[in-house]
């Protein structure tokens, strides 16, 4: 399947998901890049103090991971997405206001990531629920691209309005993020069909415990957690070494050389990939090349090298990322979808809370070079993880063979 023929075929439904997912990445990386540089130049606080408010941030959405899985359960993943977005752009507007004491920073900073845990998972199985009949893995590559779109331009964006007010920086994000809600509001939920019937969905409980029972599941969340420790870095580690090394500007090329990658190479590398190996097999050689990004890293020392580092990590964001959205996608019936979602975005927070931790704690001493050598070790473990359990997988799962469950 080309990418043409993906896009020609998904439903306009399905379109306007994507192009939400555009609009929520664009405001979204218009501050999350510069979070913390706002918290350290903007408002005068410590760089751990900062730390702080990103590892507030991802635990507001570990704590809420579970309650976006359950209302996108009881009702639908297009709501959830809603309630997620409102939230959203109430935290940015309270932003602006200039905000700086820090029990109300400490709030703001675990609303945004209450928002995040209702918004992303619930806006991939909507996204899965409308295009059942689908490549998933060129669909979730597709979705990530647009997505690092808007990372791409919601960090240049970002890079200009972070030395203006906090007016204008947190108010662009929140008028982007109602443009985006407006848009949701036009998609309609998937109705039932001859080939997808209506089924009475099974209480919560039963749905985490099916999900949880599954080999497939419990393998994905391992390598999830491996992989958000990894990607973590993207938002933390990464733009304080650029900013910190060679100044604001750094930043935003960290993001340029990510999402230019992204943008250029995920349709056709993974459509390539998807026609030769088995998903398994792409998953493990994208956590190989997430090996061999961090031994660059822990090894540069000017920014070239840097930034050849970030592109190595982000050839290895290209095939992870749609690897474990597709395999799940495919693996689980589509009514516990937004389940199976929630329970890996959980741990994938407890891998971002943990790099966050770890990173932070090698900021303090001013030196990441063991901090990679530990990131080295977690993708060589992933890779193992990933082998050894497709050895016992039979049939291999390769994307385009097999049909969705419903």
């Amino acid at each position: 399947m080309s990418l043409r023929t993906l896009v020609v075929s998904m439903p306009s439904d399905a379109r306007r998901v994507v192009l939400v997912q555009f609009l929520t990445a664009l405001g979204y990386f218009s501050v999350i890049p510069f979070f913390v540089v706002y918290m350290v130049k903007g408002l005068g606080q410590s760089p751990a103090f900062a730390a702080g408010q990103l590892t507030l941030f991802l635990s507001g959405q570990y704590a809420a991971s579970f309650a976006g899985a359950y209302v996108s359960h009881r009702a639908t993943p297009l709501f959830t997405m809603k309630i997620g977005l409102v939230l959203q752009i109430a935290t940015y507007v309270l932003f602006a206001t200039g905000v700086s004491s820090p029990p109300a920073l400490c709030a703001l900073s675990l609303a945004l990531g209450v928002s995040k845990a209702f918004f992303t998972p619930a806006a991939k199985a909507a996204l899965v629920a409308l295009t059942p009949a689908t490549n998933h893995y060129l669909l979730f590559s597709f979705r990530s691209t647009v997505n690092n779109l808007g990372v791409a331009l919601g960090s240049s964006l970002g890079a200009a309005l972070i030395d203006q007010t906090a007016f204008a920086f947190f108010l662009f994000a929140a008028c982007i993020q109602a443009v985006a809600l407006g848009v949701l509001h036009a998609v309609r939920a998937p109705s039932a069909t001859p080939e997808r019937p209506a089924r009475p969905k099974p209480d919560f409980g039963r749905a985490v415990r099916a999900v949880m029972a599954m080999p497939l599941a419990v393998v994905l969340m391992a390598v999830t957690l491996c992989y958000q420790f990894h990607y973590i870095q993207l938002e933390y580690a990464f733009p304080l070494i650029a900013d910190s090394a060679w100044g604001t500007d750094a930043v935003a090329h960290v993001f340029w050389v990510n999402a230019a990658a992204v943008m250029a190479l995920q349709i056709p590398l993974n459509t390539w990939l998807s026609q030769r190996l088995p998903v398994y097999l792409t998953l493990a050689l994208g956590f190989t090349l997430m090996c061999l990004a961090f031994g660059l890293l822990a090894e540069s020392s000017v920014e070239p090298v840097f930034l050849a580092g970030v592109l190595l990590f982000t050839l290895g964001e290209i095939t992870i990322d749609p690897a474990i959205d597709a395999l799940l996608s495919k693996g689980l019936p589509v009514d516990l979808l937004p389940v199976g979602f929630g329970v890996l975005g959980l741990m994938g927070l407890l891998g971002a809370v943990a790099g966050n931790a770890v990173a932070s704690r090698f900021a303090g001493l001013g030196d990441f070079t063991l901090f990679w050598y530990i990131n080295c070790a977690l993708a060589a473990v992933a890779v193992a993880l990933v082998t050894l359990y497709r050895r016992q997988d039979k049939p291999t799962f390769k994307e385009g063979l097999h049909g969705h469950h419903h």
